[in-house]
């Protein structure tokens, strides 16, 4: 899955569909991440059956912004839903605590669904000296609770290297498994560079464009020259 693309659908149904056939045949393209704009409006069933008959052979990735913030009890039927939807990954972000962290980790790993944690977000205003809630060492500490659950796949920011480091850097206490970094953020909030990234997610910039195949390849082409 390194060095490939995610691409985020996060428009209506007719333009996610017309993405994902115009780029199911692209070898850069590592699989398609849904959110609950369609999952809620079509179901998620119906959503990833019509995702796998255009593009068999892709990921598909579900982001419900932001699941694991509920009672941990919870995480067992989060985790039944995506496996009876046929997810390949789940995006979790648990500020709400170890217990629940723990349990909706376990819940999916017990489903067969990979899970990528995340602990910190891109836009303006999260962190604590920005203002937020959550300080960079609480959003480390949930990357490294995962890492000890056997978490290998995250997403963070791409744009803050000593905070990517930072983690990378941490992991090693925590765990033998290489870290694999999914970044959103490409695009339309603004970054543009491939620095602190292994899987780079991409969606209003590929979705909107009038040749979603042809930006995708651009961006990788970028992404990537950029990396080596």
């Amino acid at each position: 899955m390194k060095d490939k693309i995610v691409i985020s659908l996060d428009s209506s149904w007719a333009n996610s569909l017309r993405t994902v056939k115009e780029t199911a045949d692209l070898d850069c393209v590592y699989g398609y991440k849904v959110g609950f704009y369609l999952a809620l409006t079509f179901g998620l069933t119906a959503l990833t059956n019509r995702i796998r008959q255009s593009a068999p052979g892709k990921k598909i990735i579900y982001d419900h912004q932001k699941a694991a913030n509920d009672i941990p009890a919870m995480g067992d039927k989060f985790a039944k839903i995506m496996r009876l939807a046929k997810i390949d990954h789940a995006i979790l972000f648990p500020f709400t605590g170890p217990k629940t962290e723990e349990a909706w980790i376990k819940g999916c790993q017990d489903e067969g669904v990979d899970v990528i944690v995340g602990g910190k977000m891109t836009h303006e205003g999260f962190a604590s000296h920005e203002g937020g809630a959550i300080s960079p060492f609480s959003s480390l500490i949930i990357y490294r609770r995962a890492a000890v659950l056997g978490v290998a796949n995250f997403v963070m920011p791409p744009n803050n290297y000593d905070f990517y480091k930072s983690v990378k850097d941490d992991m090693v206490d925590y765990t033998d498994k290489d870290p694999i970094i999914f970044s959103p953020g490409f695009g339309a909030q603004g970054h543009s560079t491939n620095m602190y990234t292994d899987v780079p997610i991409i969606g209003r910039a590929i979705y909107q464009s009038p040749d979603p195949k042809k930006e995708t390849l651009e961006w990788h082409k970028k992404l990537f020259k950029e990396k080596e």
